[in-house]
């Protein structure tokens, strides 16, 4: 049996700048309700699509790793049509990271939470201390979904898609 040997790192070791995403709609169907970045200044909703790729897009966001739990579905939902140069990785046919460049150099790189951590949002939201809100019935195209009903701390409305969809991100 080999023992590998293991080397320090000898590198610097990055500060990098993080961004969770987090949205809600349908990329199959071109649907697109919201989207919610996250960073250390709190939460940024977005009910605009091209208002969120723009401000995603901007020189403030040049070279920013945004994380997101199943990017598959928050990239197929927020950038309908794909008109931009991305680059995705797939790792066992799921997608694991999306670069999308501006010419030749890295606008930014997008990863999946849940690739390099399986775990779900709920189980996300137990290690940092956040309670996953309960899907909100209108986000399920199933009439049987019940859920326990809650309202959100800042509106006080049932089953706030805009508290879920940031709620979710925090966590993400």
């Amino acid at each position: 049996m080999i023992t590998p040997t293991l080397k320090p790192i000898t590198s610097e070791l990055h500060n990098y700048d993080f961004i969770a995403l987090d949205s809600e709609g349908s990329g199959a169907r071109g649907d697109y309700k919201i989207a919610v970045l996250y960073d250390s200044q709190g939460a940024q909703i977005f009910t605009d699509r091209d208002k969120l790729k723009r401000h995603l897009f901007s020189r403030a966001n040049l070279g920013k790793l945004i994380i997101a739990a199943n990017l598959e579905y928050d990239y197929a939902t927020c950038f309908q049509p794909f008109t931009d140069d991305y680059e995705i990785l797939l790792v066992n046919r799921k997608w694991m990271k999306a670069v999308r460049r501006d010419g030749n150099k890295h606008a930014w790189t997008a990863y999946d939470i849940q690739r390099i951590a399986p775990l779900s949002v709920a189980q996300m939201g137990v290690i940092v201390g956040l309670d996953k809100y309960k899907t909100p019935p209108a986000l399920i195209n199933d009439w049987r979904y019940k859920a326990d009903e809650w309202k959100c701390p800042a509106h006080h409305r049932k089953f706030c898609i805009e508290c879920y969809c940031v709620r979710d991100a925090e966590i993400t």
